[in-house]
């Protein structure tokens, strides 16, 4: 009993192993509606987005950031003629 109380306390401090009591103490503290259709995941990527939005972002850690929201293989081009806009593109929407 103790160690399923351990375990589960261990898990909610992560979101991306939170139990749903742990997403809804989250989503309560951050003042977060889930959706009635949302899923686990869907809830766990919402509060990952909000975590993640502390700006400035340097080019490493929005490419770290991309990364983790939209996976791997995600390519960035710095524009020519605007230097702070990006075109974003996924490997997977180039072939």
């Amino acid at each position: 009993m103790a160690w399923e109380r351990l375990d589960t306390w261990l898990k909610d401090r992560f979101i991306s192993s939170m139990t749903e009591e742990g997403l809804y103490e989250m989503e309560k503290y951050l003042h977060i509606r889930p959706l009635d259709s949302d899923s686990p995941d869907d809830r766990r990527q919402r509060l990952l987005a909000v975590e993640n939005k502390a700006l400035p972002y340097t080019l490493r850690k929005l490419k770290e950031v991309l990364a983790n929201a939209c996976g791997e293989g995600i390519q960035m081009w710095k524009s020519i003629t605007f230097p702070f806009l990006f075109r974003l593109f996924r490997k997977s929407s180039l072939t």
